[in-house]
């Protein structure tokens, strides 16, 4: 039987994602109504605490919540 080649390094494809998300976060954060800033910052912060704990499901739940509220901002 083949061995199967060893997969990407545990979280790393979600860590990638999750840091472009708060990059983008970050920008659209600077021009957000200030109602909207509290929402965006703790969701922003779900997202990172995720990243430095290391709960790869939770950084996919919290950056998927984080980019739908994105998608409204940008479109602003």
């Amino acid at each position: 039987m083949p061995e199967l080649a060893p997969g990407p390094r545990d979280g790393h494809r979600e860590t990638v994602q999750a840091r472009a998300l708060l990059e983008k976060a970050q920008r659209l954060l600077e021009k957000a109504p200030a109602e909207d800033r509290a929402e965006v910052e703790g969701k922003i912060k779900r997202v990172q605490t995720a990243l430095d704990e290391r709960k790869w499901d939770e950084v996919t739940t919290a950056s998927n919540d984080l980019a739908d509220t994105l998608f409204y901002l940008e479109d602003a």
